[in-house]
Order: structure tokens, then sequence, then C-alpha cells
């Protein structure tokens, strides 16, 4: 559709802003990998160390957070050097391929709480409802609003697909993940690449600020112990 509607060119601009989400899935795969046997064991023994398993998430949501801030600071000078000013316009669509990253954050580790009760046919309604939003929005609203529709709607098809997650999950297993302490610092973060795309940049910075600050402090505090060994380790070498 955007080919269509817009041409070649925005095509390529919208494509190229979808390398960023890619980029991230790759890395979520491996660091899923890492944690999956933690949860998947704890699961199946019905010990699962939830304050553990919560330290564990919220770290890599914190990274993901602090990486996705430098690189609103620093992205469209990167994207200018990489592809030597070509694709230098797909900045502010990048910024909001972001937004797709950081909506879900709040839902790691449900979706294997789902696979290990073999809940298969509730996966493949949420895919097919999640197909099918991305579907309809993009069609109602890329005529009407560009290229940037077609971010947004994959961003409430990746919503709507990660409450469900949740929903269900809640039902399987009653405790909270990170849901609960990571959803402020999103909303944050959302209401900064909002600001920056529409071009209040100096809020944006602001908001910016504040979420880096507020979430450092949180993962200094439930890092505490492991900062603590880490550092007397290295003071002592």
């Amino acid at each position: 559709m955007v080919s269509k509607l817009f041409g070649a060119s925005q095509f390529a601009i919208y494509n190229f802003s979808a390398k960023i989400n890619n980029l991230f899935n790759e890395a979520g795969e491996h660091y899923q990998n890492a944690y999956d046997p933690i949860l998947y064991k704890g699961l199946s023994n019905n010990n699962l160390d939830v304050k553990n398993f919560r330290q564990i998430l919220f770290t890599w949501s914190y990274f993901i957070l602090l990486g996705l801030s430098i690189f609103i600071i620093f992205g469209q000078e990167i994207i200018n050097i990489v592809t030597n000013g070509v694709f230098i316009d797909s900045y502010p669509l990048v910024l909001l391929y972001t937004c797709v990253i950081v909506i879900t954050l709040p839902f790691m580790g449900n979706a294997q709480v789902l696979i290990f009760n073999k809940e298969t046919k509730y996966l493949l309604l949420i895919t097919v409802i999640q197909t099918l939003i991305i579907i309809i929005c993009s069609v109602i609203l890329i005529p009407r609003f560009g290229v940037s529709a077609g971010i947004f709607s994959l961003w409430l098809g990746t919503f709507v697909y990660f409450l469900l997650y949740f929903y269900k999950k809640r039902k399987l297993f009653k405790d909270y993940f990170i849901e609960k302490e990571s959803l402020s610092y999103v909303l944050l973060y959302h209401l900064s690449i909002l600001l920056f795309f529409f071009n209040k940049t100096s809020i944006g910075y602001i908001v910016l600020g504040l979420l880096n600050i507020l979430m450092f402090t949180h993962f200094v505090i439930i890092n505490k112990r492991i900062i603590k060994d880490i550092s007397l380790k290295f003071l002592f070498k």
C-alpha cells in the first residue's frame, strides 16, 4: 500500500525504518534463549523465583530504553553516516518504530507461560486478531494519514496482541512479572517520541531525561547487591 500510494522512494524509507525493529527482535531472541530455561524450570517445578526473574527482565528493559534514548539523541547523525545521507528522512519513522519495540517490554515472559501450558489454539487466535487489526487499520489509515499510519497500525496490532497474552497469562499464572514496574517508563517513552515527532524537541528531551533518571534509580535499587559485589571485585583488583 505504501509503495502504490506514495511511490518507491517512500516505501524504501519505510522499509529502512523497520530495520531497527528487526535488529531488536534478533537481540531479543538471544536474550530470551538465555532466560527461557530459568522460566520453564521454575514453571515445571512450581517454584519460579518471581523476584529474581523480574530483576532479569527489568534489567533488559532498562538497557533497551537506555540504548533507544541514546539513539534518539544521535540517531539522525548515525543514519546519515551509515547511509551516506540517502535515508536521513527515515529518522522520524525510525523513532515511531521504536515504540513498537518498547510496547513489548512490559509483557516479557508472558508468551512462555502460554507455551508451557500448551495454549496453541489461543496463540493462533490472537495471531489472527493481530493480523486483522494491522490489515484493517492499514487499509483505513495509510491512504489518509500517510506512511506513519502503517507504523501505527503495526503498533496497535502488537499492543492488542501482547495485551491478550497478558490476559491469558494472568489466568494461568497469577504473579506479575514486570508489567507494573515498566508501565510508567513505557508511557514516558511514548510521550517523548510523540513530542520529538511533532517537533517539540525541548520538552521531549526533558521527558526523556526524566525517564532515564527514574529508571536508572529503579535499576540501581533492584540490582544493589549485584552492583555492590561487582564494585568490590573491581576495587579489589
